[in-house]
């Protein structure tokens, strides 16, 4: 089994059960910057779209979007951006959102 497909997979098993998929939701790339105690995702992905200064007319690319929640807060305001994930069930995930 190729080095990928184990990632995918665990990715999949991770997202067993609703508790687990909100959990998801929340372990972004930005877990690592330190927001005020009481900041949900909502605030620390208002915080990351601010900080990056990205222009109008942006492409993203997201490596590794889990679900999709920040690349679709940084898409809100009319951005392009493609998500990369290799978990088949956090693609489907995200793309039932889009």
């Amino acid at each position: 089994m190729s080095h990928e497909r184990a990632v995918g997979q665990l990715y999949d098993r991770l997202l067993g059960s609703e508790v687990e998929r909100v959990a998801a939701a929340n372990y972004a790339v930005h877990k690592r910057l330190r927001f005020p105690v009481g900041w949900g995702l909502a605030d620390s992905n208002d915080w990351l779209a601010r900080h990056l200064d990205l222009p109008a007319d942006a492409r993203i690319l997201d490596a590794g979007c889990g679900v999709g929640g920040t690349l679709f807060a940084l898409l809100a305001e009319g951005r392009t951006g493609v998500g990369l994930t290799l978990s088949e069930r956090q693609l489907a995930l995200a793309q039932a959102e889009a």
